[in-house]
This record gives structure tokens, C-alpha cells and sequence, in this order.
């Protein structure tokens, strides 16, 4: 740096030599004056010559300041969809937790119910009821009632099921139809059984 700095000095130096062999003749100052067209024009008129300063001396310029750059739309329009997805992934948890929340209960609902099932069905199967014997008179029919099992008519007489062509204290079932038996007895004589109602 200092080479050049001394070669600028030389520099200004000659022509500060040139310049005062050739001063030109000062005008006496006039009330009506042309405005300077450039800033060095100006500058030589008041002051007289310029000479070029050396790059040390001359004056830091601060840079200019640098523009901020304007806010990118895209940036927000980045910042929008991130926002979105965000709250998208938000409905989405949302709707799988209460699946999971709904799902839990439901399973934890079947389990219990199938294990108070399966304790009632203990229960069913230990207990029995007595079958209440209820003793007949000799001769005496009682038709509780009819049924169609397996494409057989079937019917209950004194807490029996019969079928048709059974016999029953002596007399032959003949027909079972809807609430009645038809009966033969040992004369051939037939015998109508219905079924009484209740009172």
C-alpha cells in the first residue's frame, strides 16, 4: 500500500506544478453568475483546482444502506400451508383417539356381558327344577297339549308325549290333531281327548 500511496503523492505533485503554470485569469465576480452544471465545476470555481486524493485519504462512505427485502408471499403462503397440515394432522389424532376411546368400550361392553352370560349359563345348567309328579286315577286322560316335532305330531297325556299309534292305560291313539286326540279303546269305542283351558 505504501508504493502506492507514494505514487499517488508524485502524481499529485506534477500536476499540482502543471496546474499553477497554467492559473487562468480570475474574473472579478458578476452579480449574474451561471449556475454550476456539475458538482466539480462547482467545487473548482470555489476552491480552484481539484486534485485527485489518494485512495488512503479519501473519506469513508458508509455503503448504502441495504433495502430489506420485502416479506415473500410465498413464505406465508408456506407458513398457511404449514398451518393446515397442522391442523389437519390435529382433526386427524382427534378422530382416531375417539375410534380407539369407542372401540375400547365397545370390547370392554362384549367382555362383560359375555362373562355375566357365561356365569348366568353355570348357573342355568346347575339348576334343575323338580319335575312335579302329579299322580293320575286309574282311567283318568288328561291332554295337555299338542305339538308337531320333526314333522310328527306328538301330544301330551298325563305328563307323557305320545305319538300317534301309542297306547295310553289301554286305548290307542288314533289322530293328533290341534288341541284334540282322537283314542280307541279296547271295545273300539272312540274316545275324544281336548285340551282344557286354564281358569
Amino acid at each position: 500500500m505504501s508504493i502506492i500511496n507514494d505514487a499517488l503523492k508524485r502524481a499529485q505533485k506534477n500536476m499540482a506544478k502543471k496546474d499553477t503554470k497554467k492559473q487562468p485569469e480570475k474574473k472579478p465576480k458578476t452579480e449574474k453568475t451561471d449556475p454550476p452544471s456539475t458538482i466539480k465545476q462547482a467545487a473548482s470555481a470555489a476552491k480552484g483546482p481539484v486534485y485527485p486524493t489518494p485512495i488512503s485519504q479519501q473519506p469513508k462512505t458508509p455503503p448504502p444502506p441495504a433495502k430489506k427485502p420485502a416479506p415473500e408471499k410465498p413464505k406465508a403462503k408456506a407458513k398457511k400451508k404449514k398451518k393446515k397440515e397442522k391442523m389437519w394432522y390435529q382433526t386427524i389424532s382427534v378422530i382416531v383417539a375417539i375410534f380407539f376411546l369407542i372401540t375400547g368400550i365397545l370390547i370392554a361392553t362384549l367382555y362383560f356381558l359375555k362373562q355375566r352370560s357365561s356365569e348366568d349359563d353355570g348357573d342355568r345348567r346347575s339348576y334343575q327344577p323338580k319335575r312335579l309328579q302329579r299322580t293320575y286315577k286309574p282311567g283318568e286322560l288328561n291332554l295337555s297339549g299338542t305339538s308337531l316335532i320333526e314333522n310328527r305330531r306328538v301330544a301330551l297325556i298325563n305328563g307323557d308325549i305320545y305319538e300317534e299309534g301309542d297306547v295310553v292305560d289301554g286305548n290307542k291313539i288314533i289322530s293328533i290333531e290341534l288341541k284334540k286326540v282322537a283314542l280307541q279303546d279296547p271295545d273300539g269305542k272312540v274316545i275324544m281327548l281336548r285340551v282344557k283351558k286354564a281358569d
